[in-house]
């Protein structure tokens, strides 16, 4: 069987120094990564497979339909960037940012984990915590984003429910303000009777029902809201 391993987030790690690559490991491995993503160079539009010499001839054949060479600019300042010292010294300033900023997100989620249930990312500038209320997560968002305008990532985007995901790789005090204001999470909470210690104690097989339809309740009411909205805004 073959491995295919992204390592675009390799040189980003919480802790410690770059990680080793999978390459070498196996005979039939493959290892994708790119300038994005912890080089933070996305806009040069750069990225590479290392194969087999065998299967790297068959991908540049098929490269040929997708794109015919990247512009010279880019490959320019690619071949710069990859320089070891000043790779290295790139990838130790995404270290140092994420270090940096970490700390006071992790914070937020830790007071409140009565709320989340958070577990420290081994690398890259994000952060995915479940939560603890009977919400789809996909609606959770949109209300956050209506009613606090704060926008996250559902867990349904990741093929998980009930967790949110939010970055923590540029000013760490706009992702605290944007934070804050998921605190109307609280108020949601309230407005359902929902009690997280209660609930967890009374009711081991699951919410009252009531609980659930009026949960269903609220959002069907947001998203009329949100389609009155854009069909004022078109």
């Amino acid at each position: 069987a073959w491995l295919v391993v992204d390592e675009v987030y390799r040189g980003a790690e919480v802790q410690g120094g770059t990680i080793p690559s999978f390459w070498g490991r196996y005979d039939k491995v493959v290892i994708t990564s790119g300038l994005s993503k912890a080089f933070g160079l996305g806009g040069l539009r750069t990225g590479w497979v290392v194969a087999p010499p065998k299967l790297i001839e068959e991908l540049r054949v098929r490269l040929d339909y997708l794109s015919v060479t990247p512009t010279l600019l880019s490959d320019h300042l690619g071949t710069i960037v990859m320089e070891p010292q000043r790779r290295e010294s790139i990838l130790a300033r995404t270290r140092q940012i994420i270090r940096k900023n970490l700390p006071p997100i992790e914070e937020w989620f830790l007071k409140r984990n009565d709320l989340f249930t958070y577990v420290r990312p081994e690398a890259g500038a994000f952060v995915y915590c479940e939560y603890k209320l009977p919400i789809n997560s996909t609606e959770l968002i949109n209300r956050l984003r209506v009613e606090q305008s704060v926008l996250l990532t559902a867990g349904d985007q990741h093929g998980l429910d009930k967790g949110i995901r939010t970055g923590f790789g540029f000013g760490v005090e706009k992702t605290l303000k944007g934070l804050a204001r998921v605190e109307s999470m609280e108020n949601l909470k309230k407005a359902i009777g929902f009690d997280i210690c209660r609930g967890c104690i009374d009711f081991p097989d699951g919410y009252p029902l009531e609980w659930i339809e009026d949960v269903k309740t609220l959002f069907n009411r947001d998203r009329e809201g949100l389609r009155a909205y854009e069909s004022s805004s078109c």
